[in-house]
């Protein structure tokens, strides 16, 4: 009996032993410093890196080991000073747009306001995005959440969402064209999509209104379907005309005038095709 119990025993401080490992080596994060010659080289290897430029201490080591725990991106700290990181950000040539004057001025004018320390957020090897340090989480997660997962800050959204179905029905039977994305939240072409065309909203100050399924209730949801718009046979699976009524694919733009549908385009498209097809209704009238 008494042996039984020591068994036992073992097997539990093992198990515990064990657990304990496991937490320890998951809280481990090693941050490897490099030098700034070796960036590219060492950034190109991962999807997605976070560069910390500075003189670290404690705080900002514990936000690097933060974002690799939650978002799985590579760290690294590169111990620089502040001429040798405006010397590396000038050498970075997409951040010159072009040759303009204004857009010299702009460079160098930003290249006069940088300070150190601070994270710099990668994409393979191309520099993304450069952020402060001494922000809270909220300011991090939308960034790295930004950039990895599409999902777009709220204070950067710029399509509209009606609130109710009845605000949808009145756009639609509008005189004027209204343009509007239907898709939802599980859908993930839907939301590849939802950066595009924010994006042209907010480039080209047009309304877009996304009809996103989830936001609505059944009977919501089936008073806009009901409206029975035409979904014509170029935005189809099959090649054949159906109606709201009926189902189609998501996404789907629909682009209307009282009441009827004028034109589509299926699925998640680039943004250029979908300004272009914006400016055949003169939706958007003037280039970037």
């Amino acid at each position: 009996m008494r042996s039984n119990f020591i068994k036992v025993l073992i097997c539990a401080i093992v198990i515990l032993l064990i657990g304990a490992l496991v937490v320890i080596r998951q809280n481990k994060v090693n941050v490897e410093t490099i030098k700034i010659a070796d960036i590219e080289a060492t950034v190109k290897k991962n999807d997605y890196s976070v560069v910390f430029f500075g003189d670290i201490i404690d705080e900002n080591l514990s936000r690097l080991k933060w974002m690799h725990k939650n978002y799985n991106v590579q760290v690294y700290i590169v111990e620089a000073t502040i001429d040798e990181f405006k010397n590396y950000y000038e050498n970075q040539a997409q951040y010159v747009v072009d040759d303009s004057k204004t857009a010299q001025k702009e460079h160098e004018e930003y290249l006069d306001s940088l300070y150190l320390p601070k994270f710099v957020f990668y994409t393979e090897d191309t520099l993304v995005d450069i952020w402060n340090t001494g922000e809270d989480d909220s300011y991090y997660r939308d960034l790295l959440e930004k950039y990895i997962e599409g999902k777009i800050p709220a204070s950067e959204i710029a399509y509209k969402t009606p609130a109710k179905a009845d605000d949808f029905i009145k756009l639609v039977n509008s005189k004027k064209y209204t343009v509007a994305v239907f898709g939802y939240e599980g859908c993930s072409f839907c939301n590849l999509y939802v950066p595009i065309f924010n994006e042209v909203a907010k480039d080209y100050g047009i309304d877009i209104y996304y009809f996103d399924r989830d936001n609505y209730d059944n009977k919501q949801f089936t008073k806009i379907m009901d409206l029975n718009l035409d979904i014509p046979a170029e935005c189809t699976l099959d090649g054949l005309a159906t109606s709201t009524a009926k189902g189609f694919p998501k996404p789907m733009t629909l682009i209307t005038k009282s009441g009827k549908t004028v034109d589509c385009l299926r699925g998640y498209v680039s943004e250029a095709t979908l300004v272009a097809k914006l400016q055949e209704y003169a939706i958007i009238k003037d280039q970037k």
